[in-house]
C-alpha cells in the first residue's frame, strides 16, 4: 500500500495580511519622513540662530569699541561732543541714530586722529537697498571737521557714505545716561561723556525679509548691552 503525500497549495500571505502589513509601513515611513523634516526644521532653526547671534555679537562689539573710545570736550572753543538724533525709522532721510567722536585707531592714510562715527537705521520700503540695515558711517578726513577747534554747527552732518554693519535689523536703540543716570533726550547734543550707553538689536532671519511680518516675527532674536563708561579714562 503505497501512502501519499498531500502539499498544500496555500499562499505564504493571505491578501488581508499582505494590505495589513502595508498599511504598517506606511505608516512606519509616514512616522520617519515627519522625523527627517523635524529634524531638518530644527537644524535649519538652529543654523538660523546662530548666524542670527554672531551678527549681534559682531555689531555690538563693534558699536562697543567705539563707545568705549568716545571723546567728548566742553572747554570753551575746544568743544567736542556727540550728538543723539530723534530720528524716524520710516524715512530713510531721518535715519540717523547718533553720532559720536571717537578715538579709535583711524584707517591708514586719515588726515585726523579723531573718527566721526554715526549710525543709520531705518525700515522705509522706498529705499531697500539700506532697509532693515544697521549702517555705519566713519569719517577720519578733514572734510569731517577734525581736528578742530570748537565744535561747529551741525557738525554731525554730512553726506559721506556709510558701510553695512550688521543687516535683519528690525529695530535699533542707543540710549545714552548722564552723570545722575537720567537718560539724555533724543535731538540733543552733549559735551560731557556719559555715564553709561544701553544698545538694542532686534534680529531675524535675513532670508524673511520679504515675508509678511508675522512669518518674520518667528525669527525675531532680542539683545542688549550695558556699556558702563563711569570709570573709563580717556
Amino acid at each position: 500500500m503505497h501512502s501519499q503525500k498531500f502539499q498544500s497549495h496555500r499562499s505564504p500571505f493571505t491578501l488581508i495580511e499582505i494590505m495589513v502589513a502595508m498599511l504598517i509601513l506606511s505608516i512606519l515611513l509616514l512616522l520617519l519622513m515627519r522625523i527627517l523634516v523635524t529634524s531638518q526644521s530644527i537644524w535649519l532653526r538652529n543654523t538660523t540662530d546662530a548666524q542670527v547671534f554672531e551678527n549681534a555679537w559682531v555689531a555690538l562689539d563693534v558699536i562697543e569699541r567705539d563707545v568705549r573710545s568716545m571723546v567728548a570736550s566742553s572747554l570753551p572753543k575746544r568743544e567736542i561732543g556727540f550728538y543723539l538724533a530723534e530720528n524716524d525709522i520710516t524715512d530713510e532721510a531721518k535715519s540717523l541714530s547718533a553720532c559720536i567722536v571717537s578715538a579709535i585707531e583711524p584707517p591708514i592714510k586719515a588726515n585726523s586722529q579723531l573718527c566721526e562715527i554715526s549710525y543709520f537705521f531705518h525700515k522705509d520700503p522706498k529705499a531697500p537697498s539700506t532697509r532693515h540695515r544697521l549702517m555705519r558711517q566713519i569719517i577720519t578726513d578733514d572734510n569731517a571737521n577734525w581736528n578742530f577747534f570748537g565744535a561747529p554747527a551741525d557738525w554731525y552732518l554730512n553726506g559721506a557714505s556709510s558701510e553695512l554693519l550688521v543687516s535683519g535689523v528690525d529695530d535699533f536703540r542707543i540710549l545714552f545716561y548722564d552723570a545722575l543716570g537720567n537718560i539724555i533726550p533724543y535731538d540733543t547734543e552733549e559735551f560731557s561723556l556719559p555715564s553709561r550707553v544701553e544698545i538694542f538689536l532686534l534680529l531675524f532671519d535675513e532670508a524673511a525679509i520679504d515675508l509678511p511680518p508675522e512669518k518674520r516675527q518667528e525669527t525675531f532674536r532680542g539683545f542688549t548691552r550695558v556699556i558702563d563708561l563711569k570709570d573709563v579714562d580717556h
